[in-house]
């Protein structure tokens, strides 16, 4: 099927390039740059030693420790409740293999697979069919290889490809929708195991606890499949940067630009890229921000967007010895800068099985028809306070009080607090010198950056001229005399506040909040009959005290 895509008498360029294989990060690589593709792949430059490459070593060792864990139970035939001491066991062996240091990062790890195993508490062997399953894909005249991690029987005629990620940030429904790997996947379980006919995708997102669940339809596959092939010709022959108007029967020019992106701080060849140190070294000129210029405006915008992520990059670079160094140091004074380590906000969740299944057993008991489990999963997608704090306030209308606050205790129980890496603080010892302005002016001339704003925005001309000012009263106009004071002269007494509306249950209040409290309160009068006003008692009565009234 996928072999027919594309037909075999397409006009395709020289090749200056065959891949031995394609598989999804040779893909991937040449989708966000084709000049990092080049140095990886064809030129295969190696990089330099000693890049920062923190998050993908602590993803893959997340990902070591769960493989080991199942391969233990599909080797055992274990089927229960997974053993958290054994994870954390080979979690502590993946960290010693790994080079990783700290221990905000260690301690982040294990928070992380314990609530796995809160998240995905039980196991059954004999469901697992495969882990680490090695695919070869013919796709065309390339062959397709990978491994996936693993994959479960759902059903007789369903299978669940999971694959773990670490990413901090979740994905959208957008982008798990066309996710090329998981697609890859699904044309090469269709080959593996045949007789299943559905397919299900599943992201098990180990820094948020939940499963992020998609579907690929026959179409979209095949439509995956002519993306591969394509791709897959283009990056042997690179990308044609002929000049637009070029004559017609001129020779095509093909090569493999630089393509800055927000993963270029992330990059192993970033230091031998061009693109890469002309976006450290400046940024655009001054862009006016009018109305004309909005699509100047946006393009500086994005630009600017990816130059802060590469220079975040380098920040945290220079950053790592800094944070070793404080490792046995409360504070560090460098230079006119003291630095130290502070706590950062740690963030909450709710492990996402336990919190479903309450509000699952709330949804059955109450039999709310607007509130059915799936209504619950689209409102409550990623189980943070907020999301689960507005879908129980809008259930109090429903449930009773009782039960609503008893359900809220439960899933208070179940709440997990994650503590933040610390942040690294940096304040200058003494106040702001003329040496430090003119530093500041020194590397601004470097970067070529201008010191004033990048975007600047004109000020508003009128259409209209201004009303004219308010003529102040002439010194001459006499002054108002007060009423009631003796030298005639007026003192600009404030006016007293107008009195509230009492309710004989006690509610005080003003215009609008009247009208809403007579439709609730029984007690209320109707409008215009008089209400009792809360006077102060006379002398001599009873509520009024002996020595008062004496």
């Amino acid at each position: 099927m996928t072999e027919q895509l594309v037909p075999p008498d397409a006009l395709v360029p020289v090749r200056r390039y065959v891949n031995s294989h394609l598989s999804v990060s040779r893909l991937k690589r040449f989708e966000q740059c084709p000049r990092s593709f080049e140095q990886h792949y064809v030129l295969k430059v190696k990089p330099p030693e000693g890049l920062e490459t923190i998050a993908l070593d602590f993803g893959t060792m997340l990902h070591e420790a769960l493989e080991s864990l199942f391969k233990w139970v599909v080797a055992e035939e274990y089927s229960g409740r997974l053993p958290e001491d054994m994870l954390l066991e080979f979690y502590r062996t993946a960290w010693t293999k790994s080079g990783l240091s700290g221990a905000p990062l260690y301690q982040e790890g294990l928070s992380i697979l314990r609530a796995y195993i809160r998240n995905h508490p039980d196991v059954d062997a004999y469901r697992i069919l495969g882990l680490e399953t090695e695919f070869n894909l013919s796709i065309g005249e390339f062959t397709v290889n990978g491994y996936i991690d693993r994959v479960d029987k759902v059903d007789d005629e369903t299978v669940a490809i999971i694959d773990y990620k670490s990413n901090r940030v979740l994905f959208t429904k957008e982008e798990i929708d066309v996710d090329l790997q998981m697609s890859i996947y699904a044309l090469a379980a269709r080959e593996l195991w045949p007789w299943a006919k559905k397919v299900q995708f599943v992201f098990h997102m180990l820094r948020h606890g939940i499963p992020l669940v998609t579907e690929r339809t026959v179409e979209q596959l095949e439509d995956a499949a002519s993306y591969v092939l394509a791709t897959g010709r283009q990056s042997e022959t690179g990308l044609d940067i002929t000049a637009h108007d070029a004559p017609e029967d001129a020779p095509r020019v093909y090569a493999y630009p630089p393509k800055l992106n927000s993963n270029c701080a992330y990059c192993d060849h970033r230091y031998t890229c061009d693109a890469y140190k002309d976006a450290l070294a400046r940024l655009d000129p001054i862009v006016v921000a009018t109305p004309e210029a909005l699509e100047d405006v946006a393009r500086l915008r994005e630009k600017i967007f990816i130059a802060i992520k590469i220079l975040e990059g380098k920040k945290r670079e220079l950053e790592a010895p800094i944070r070793a160094a404080l490792e046995n140091a409360d504070e560090i004074t460098l230079g006119e800068v003291s630095y130290k380590l502070v706590p950062w906000t740690s963030s909450t969740t709710y492990p996402y099985a336990e919190t479903m299944a309450l509000l699952d057993k709330m949804v059955d008991e109450e039999g709310l028809p607007a509130f059915d489990p799936e209504f619950i999963r689209q409102r409550v997608t990623y189980i943070d306070p907020k999301a689960l704090e507005k879908f129980l306030d809008d259930a109090v209308a429903r449930v009773p009080r009782a039960k609503l606050t008893l359900l809220r205790l439960e899933i208070d129980a179940l709440k997990v607090t994650t503590p933040g890496a610390p942040r690294l603080n940096a304040h200058a010892i003494k106040g702001p010198s003329k040496a430090a302005a003119t530093r500041e002016k020194e590397v601004r001339a470097e970067l070529g950056m201008p010191a004033e704003s990048l975007v600047v925005v004109p000020p508003v001309v009128a259409h209209e001229p201004p009303p004219a000012p308010k003529q102040a009263k002439a010194e001459s106009e006499p002054k108002r005399e007060g009423k009631g004071e003796p030298d005639g002269k007026w003192k600009g007494r404030e006016k007293k506040p107008k009195a509230p509306w009492n309710c004989p249950c006690g509610f005080k209040g003003y215009g609008v909040e009247i009208t809403k409290h007579r439709e609730a309160c029984s007690q209320a009068p109707a409008k215009g009959e008089r209400t009792v006003p809360q006077t102060r008692a006379k002398k001599g009565s009873a509520e009024q005290p002996q020595e008062a009234a004496s």
